[in-house]
């Protein structure tokens, strides 16, 4: 459970829902004094569970769902195991369609009412303004081409991770899919992703929707 969190950590920081190159960051300075780890990557876990500051980060972090972060306990790891994790931070964990979107200004927020006051343009800070400051988990997608689903194993699952994590309620395979190109053709790569997770303990599922499962 311990390297998945820091795994979304990772995508979290890529997709844009943690401040650009700070978990980076925070793995730089952890490199450089192992003993501090511990205590701030934990802390930034406990700020991701409950939407409170994050010390090592310097600001206040939006709150993830499902209580994925909910044992928030990061261990104890020499300077080379942190440089490792630093390296793995290293990589873009957004697809490379998404990220050329994104380089040309079309950017698809998966929180918007969390991502667009801090990181937006001022057209979508009056947008979203105008809709009264937030959009609900359920609110149906901007209309422009969706994002294509990675084609790693890993960051298929920080996908699939991410969509649970943002979601408000639990969500099925097919509403996963629709988020993405190609929804109907990807669907059994999410649901196999979803089982795998479901196996493994890292979501909770009734038999069709899936969540994050709370960590005891």
């Amino acid at each position: 459970m311990f390297l998945m969190r820091c795994l979304f950590t990772m995508f979290a920081e890529s997709v844009g829902l943690l401040p650009e190159n700070s978990f980076k960051e925070v793995l730089a300075r952890c490199e450089q004094f192992p003993e501090t780890f511990p205590h701030d990557v934990g802390q930034l876990w406990e700020a991701m569970d409950l939407g409170t500051w994050a010390h090592a980060l310097r600001q206040k972090v939006l709150r993830f769902n499902g209580e994925f972060f909910r044992n928030r306990a990061a261990l104890p790891l020499a300077r080379e195991e942190i440089g490792e994790l630093r390296q793995a931070a290293s990589h873009n964990w957004r697809n490379k369609e998404r990220a050329k979107e994104e380089a040309r200004g079309l950017v698809r927020w998966l929180r918007p009412e969390y991502q667009i006051p801090r990181f937006g343009t001022a057209k979508e800070k009056a947008e979203l303004e105008l809709l009264g400051g937030a959009m609900s988990g359920e609110a149906p997608a901007p209309a422009g081409p969706r994002p294509s689903f990675p084609s790693d194993d890993f960051a298929q699952t920080a996908a699939v991770m991410a969509a649970l994590a943002a979601a408000s309620a639990p969500l099925d395979a097919a509403a996963i899919a629709a988020g993405f190109k190609q929804s109907r053709k990807i669907a059994p790569k999410v649901s196999a992703v979803l089982a795998a997770l479901a196996r493994t303990g890292y979501v909770s599922t009734d038999g069709a929707r899936f969540s994050l499962r709370r960590a005891v």
